[in-house]
């Protein structure tokens, strides 16, 4: 029997864009960026979005950029923030699938190929475990309390309990679900919880995968770790999370206060441990004020550890600076 020459032909692997966007990182942006030219999948692009870096970022990216066509460097504009060079990214990214890496992480070997084998059917979302590595060097191991398969909206509304990681750094969405959403520029706290619920709700089906795939660097210098910003920005933040939820229906509006819950305990938390005593309790008293306690009541109904947790900081703000410090020490190596 003939076989047609369409029977011989294989199916060229899909194209996924990683987007960085890389803001004066100059000692981490080789590692991220070659953790991702590694990949044992190897049709991918690197969009790197240069955000107005100071150092020698620019110069390690050409370099790169030099030796490997895959890494694309968009034209530098001045410092913008993180949500407008993703936004940048995701407008230049001509990939089947988007996925996304911080500048000071890196993607484990088989990430990107271990994340489209889980892609069959309607799945247009997926997520993954990340590796802690802790300023002492020391690992641990961290991923979603969910697990398989949903539909978006389930996915949304799990992501708004905290079953699903906030981050974006652990996901993958493909291109076509993307269609609209955008980082928010005018949020800056939690900017990546309201892309990442609006781009769950967006998919047909989302998978989570337990495999930890991502290597997440702990730096007590970073802005994650040693800013503490103004309450006006996790009230920007809270406003928008309900906007969402109302817009998503009843099952998210059960299920965002957790995430409100978890925004302002994030911010007690900062002040908590970088604030001078008298500041950080002024700002732990404005902070337990922003959620009620049928909030944390429902929040403990849900994820009875963010709920415990704020209902302490309600309840005697002191203990919970004490027991935030010990949790922070022991978990993430800093306090």
């Amino acid at each position: 029997m003939d076989v047609t020459a369409d029977e011989h032909t294989t199916a060229e692997p899909e194209l996924v864009s990683v987007i960085i966007s890389a803001y004066n990182a100059a000692q981490t942006i080789e590692r991220a960026v070659g953790s991702v030219l590694a990949q044992s999948h190897q049709n991918l692009e690197v969009v790197v979005v240069d955000d107005g870096s100071t150092d020698a970022t620019r110069e390690i990216l050409d370099a790169l950029a030099k030796r490997d066509d895959r890494v694309r460097l968009l034209d530098p504009k001045p410092n913008a923030g993180v949500s407008t060079s993703r936004n940048r990214g995701l407008a230049a990214a001509r990939g089947e699938w988007i996925a996304f890496l911080d500048a000071d992480d890196q993607y484990l070997p088989h990430r990107l190929a271990t994340l489209l084998a889980a892609a069959d059917g309607d799945v247009d979302g997926l997520a993954c475990g990340h590796t802690i590595v802790l300023p002492d060097g020391n690992r641990r191991d961290r991923g979603s309390a969910a697990s398989g398969t949903m539909t978006g909206l389930q996915a949304a509304v799990a992501a708004f309990g905290d079953q699903i990681t906030p981050f974006v750094w652990d996901k993958m969405f493909r291109h076509s679900a993307l269609d609209g959403i955008r980082f928010a520029t005018d949020v800056h706290r939690g900017e990546d919880t309201i892309f990442v619920i609006e781009a769950l709700a967006a998919c047909r089906d989302v998978r989570i995968i337990d495999d930890p795939l991502n290597v997440y660097y702990v730096s007590a210098g970073s802005l994650t770790w040693g800013r503490v910003p103004p309450l006006t920005e996790s009230d920007a933040a809270a406003k928008r999370f309900e906007q969402v939820a109302v817009e998503l229906g009843s099952q998210a509006q059960a299920t965002w206060p957790v995430t409100k819950v978890i925004t302002y305990l994030n911010s007690a938390n900062l002040a908590a441990g970088r604030l001078p005593a008298d500041q950080a309790a002024e700002f732990m008293t404005q902070a337990r004020q922003r959620f009620s306690w049928a909030e944390a009541r429902t929040a403990l109904r849900q994820r009875p550890a963010v709920g415990a947790a704020g209902i302490l900081l309600k309840a005697a703000p002191r203990l919970y600076s004490k027991v935030y410090a010990a949790y922070a020490k022991r978990s993430y190596g800093v306090g």
